[in-house]
């Protein structure tokens, strides 16, 4: 029982730290206008996750605790795009805001797809 916490834990861990670390890039790039780093692990993480589950077997549980809802759960973030969505609405960046949310949307809806294709490309699931 303690394992499957373990697992998703050490998932999260690794995953927060992966966003944590793509922000500070985006940062170190100067690039903090736009939120390109929320929209870059959102998007990537709509992608792995279909891609995992269309790839991976419900019968191996615990590769998908670690990396679907451990490490990919940790590692986009909903409230994270939120808060700045709502920054952009409040900083009367209208058109900004507008088009990182149709990004967002249909980008996230489009690398789910994109992944799942991906990932039943070939082999069967694993």
């Amino acid at each position: 029982m303690l394992g499957k916490y373990i697992i998703v834990g050490t998932g999260g861990a690794v995953g927060s730290l992966l966003r944590w670390g793509i922000s500070l890039s985006f940062i170190r790039l100067g690039m903090t206008g736009f939120p390109f780093a929320t929209l870059l692990v959102n998007l990537l993480g709509a992608f792995i996750i279909a891609f995992l589950y269309s790839k991976i077997s419900v019968k191996r549980q615990k590769v998908l605790w670690f990396f679907a809802t451990g490490l990919i759960g940790s590692f986009t973030t909903f409230s994270t795009f939120s808060v700045e969505l709502l920054e952009l609405v409040t900083g009367m960046k209208f058109m900004m805001a507008f088009t990182y949310f149709i990004i967002s949307l249909f980008g996230g809806l489009i690398f789910i797809r994109l992944g799942s294709m991906a990932g039943k490309r070939g082999t069967e699931k694993c």
